[in-house]
């Protein structure tokens, strides 16, 4: 009899997109993917909090190695440092085939959802997408975070760019109702990741105003503050890092137009992104004054009035919010400390929003992966992206913003989402299981037990224990998904606000 067993909901997704994609099988792809995660450290492999919602494989059938299969078998125990059979080579096989098919979709999406470009990329010896070299001892610097304190006051410090254990990335949810802290929580982990990595940016989506009005904040971050009504944002999204495959970077442009307005149909779609690659097309690197020019002359030589898509590139080009030639390239963009005030583009705020993304997830698409120090599994943290008030953002399903999340850890970037309720992530599976960590403060109302499940990556059974506590939390106090203590998780703790933090000696935390 056949062993099987099942892949994750979201491994299910991805290989059905793939599938619709590139024609390729499931099993195909399956075993691509095992290919891929096998690559990946097999402590974080059996740490992974993967569900079984996913498709039905058989273990022979994946393997593929017929009357070999022995072969495999030792292969997996040699990585596991112990013998590997029955259901726990199983588990560690559909692990890694979960991992696996999130470094394959997120390499598709880098080329663009071209399949051969993604193959050629994936190719060990020509590809550009090689694994993260292992450094030596002290070579990437460590990011300690002091959350704050647990139920006994013992201080309870995360390793923020560890990969190991229970660790598995730094992407971040921060969740509650407004005035319970995670404003001042959010400028407390910006704070001490800017102090500790000297070398690490970041890109702050401020949706009220609320982060640069704190000059400690900006001070202790060396942090600039872009309000793009009074000074251009230093990108151009419509210039294409050399690294990214320019054919099929002019639809995804116009996927974000569709995401900020859901009612903009094909035709306009289709009009906006020709528009662009006409000007890509003709050698010269593109502005919003160009590109409204030529949308306009596409609209005249259709007999088409003016509607919603030339209003919107009117717009941008005429407020000149963003810079007309790109200055940086990808990896100095990642250096930069910005905090973006977007408080005061009411009518355009989400889109700007999106086409920045657009660009930061252009430049991080076309850098290598990020090393991993040996010895103690940290990551070099090139850059955090974190947005306040993300549940604007969220419900737009902006496909940039996924695709940071989804690709972001191996090159050494996190995203850290600030949003009221885990009802924000609902009907969006990915958003829950790519974002490792989780921070909950006080919340107007029980969640449903299946979106708190999903933010926390625990059964409905914990989560409807914890639903009352979430309602009862006070100012300050989080139930989160770090391990606490002797291995406790959801516990409640208590977090270091940015005020505190500023006030300490040196604001560094206990021990340092």
């Amino acid at each position: 009899m056949l062993e099987r067993s099942l892949t994750s909901k979201v491994c299910r997704a991805q290989v059905e997109t793939l599938r619709n994609k590139s024609g390729c099988d499931f099993q195909a792809l399956e075993r691509i993917a095992l290919a891929l995660g096998l690559q990946e450290d097999p402590r974080t492999l059996q740490a992974r909090p993967d569900d079984k919602g996913g498709r039905a494989f058989e273990y022979e059938h994946i393997d593929h190695f017929g009357t070999h299969g022995e072969v495999f078998r030792s292969v997996i125990s040699v990585l596991n440092n112990q013998v590997m059979q029955g259901s726990g080579l199983m588990e560690f096989v559909r692990k890694a085939i979960n991992a696996g098919m999130e470094r394959l979709a997120a390499a598709f999406e880098a080329c663009h959802q071209d399949w051969e470009m993604t193959l050629r990329r994936l190719d060990p010896i020509e590809g550009f997408g090689k694994s993260a070299r292992l450094l030596a001892s002290a070579t990437v610097t460590p990011i300690d975070i002091w959350v704050g304190t647990d139920g006994q006051g013992r201080p309870i410090v995360w390793a923020f760019n560890r990969e190991g254990g229970d660790q598995t990335n730094g992407n971040t949810a921060i969740m509650g109702v407004p005035g319970m802290g995670k404003t001042q929580f959010l400028q407390s982990l910006l704070s001490q990741i800017a102090v500790q990595g000297s070398e690490t940016g970041f890109l702050a989506l401020d949706y009220k105003g609320d982060l640069g009005k704190d000059e400690r904040f900006v001070k202790r971050t060396g942090a600039r503050i872009i309000r793009p009504e009074e000074c251009p944002v230093p990108l151009n999204p419509l210039a294409i890092p050399e690294r990214v495959p320019a054919r099929l970077v002019p639809e995804a442009f116009a996927e974000v137009f569709k995401s900020f307005r859901p009612g903009l149909g094909e035709v306009q779609k289709n009009a906006l992104a020709n528009a662009y690659r006409d000007l890509l097309d003709a050698g010269a690197e593109p502005t919003f004054t160009a590109l409204h020019d030529r949308l306009k002359a596409i609209y005249e030589e259709n007999s088409r009035s003016e509607d919603t898509a030339t209003g919107l590139v009117r717009q941008l080009a005429s407020l000149q919010l963003f810079a007309e030639k790109a200055t940086l390239s990808p990896s100095e963009l990642l250096g930069q400390r910005i905090i973006l005030d977007l408080s005061r583009l009411e009518s355009v705020r989400e889109l700007v929003a999106f086409l920045v993304l657009h660009a930061f997830q252009m430049a991080v698409s076309c850098l290598p992966d990020a090393p991993i120090e040996a010895q103690d599994e940290r990551r070099a943290l090139r850059c955090v992206v974190a947005i306040d008030e993300a549940h604007h953002y969220l419900r737009r399903k902006s496909p940039p913003l996924l695709t940071l999340v989804r690709e972001g850890r191996s090159r050494g970037v996190a995203v850290m989402l600030a949003s009221q309720s885990p009802e924000d992530f609902r009907g969006q599976p990915e958003y829950e299981e790519l974002l490792g960590n989780a921070f909950l403060f006080r919340l107007g109302q029980p969640p449903s037990n299946r979106s708190l499940a999903g933010v926390l990556h625990e059964s409905q059974r914990t989560a409807k224990q914890l639903a009352d506590v979430v309602v009862g939390l006070r100012q300050y106090e989080v139930v989160s998904t770090l391990r606490t203590g002797e291995n406790n998780r959801h516990s409640r703790l208590k977090i270091l606000p940015f005020w505190q933090l500023a006030e300490e000696a040196g604001g560094k935390g206990p021990g340092r």
